[in-house]
């Protein structure tokens, strides 16, 4: 038996009708793929990037199941033919079946270190210099082999020539 987590998306209108019967459709599923529930919750509420199965809206339940190996081809197989189930993901759980930091903790953390977990005095930039032109080489008008774009062969009308057969664009 391993430990496994999984995350459920599950559609949000039947979350909000009855959240506790939706988490035991679930273990009724972990169950029939002979899974054992450690715990389960809900992790949170978001609207969704995309549209699946025309939900607009999911209600992410977070899971830990103790199962054998053949257990989560079966549960996700069960999952897409649930209809309120939108998606499913299951790994195995190396951390012992640690529950994930509140949502609140989390954002509070972050805005504490200012613009998304950087520091909002960042020090000194004195290694980059004061003229960052002069460190650069040549004049920025040379090309590498020597020629100048200014003075690039033309033909006498100003017509580029063509890659094709070598004369220039106008007299073709």
């Amino acid at each position: 038996m391993r430990l496994y987590e999984s995350m459920f998306v599950v559609d949000n209108t039947k979350a909000k009708e009855n959240l506790q019967g939706a988490m035991d459709g679930l273990k009724e599923m972990l169950a029939r793929a002979d899974g054992e529930v450690v715990n389960m919750g809900k992790w949170d509420e978001r609207r969704l990037t995309y549209q699946i199965k025309r939900q607009r809206r999911g209600t992410y339940i977070l899971c830990h199941w103790n199962g054998p190996s053949d257990a989560p081809p079966k549960l996700e197989r069960s999952c897409r033919l649930s209809e309120w189930v939108l998606r499913v993901l299951t790994v195995v759980d190396e951390h012992g079946g640690e529950i994930a930091k509140p949502r609140e903790e989390y954002h509070a953390r972050r805005d504490s270190f200012g613009r998304g977990g950087r520091s909002q005095d960042r020090g000194d930039r004195g290694d980059r210099g004061k003229d960052r032109g002069k460190d650069r080489g040549k004049d920025s008008r040379t090309r590498p082999g020597g020629g100048d774009r200014r003075t690039e062969s033309r033909a006498p009308n100003g017509a580029r020539p063509s890659s094709r057969s070598g004369r220039p664009e106008s007299v073709r």
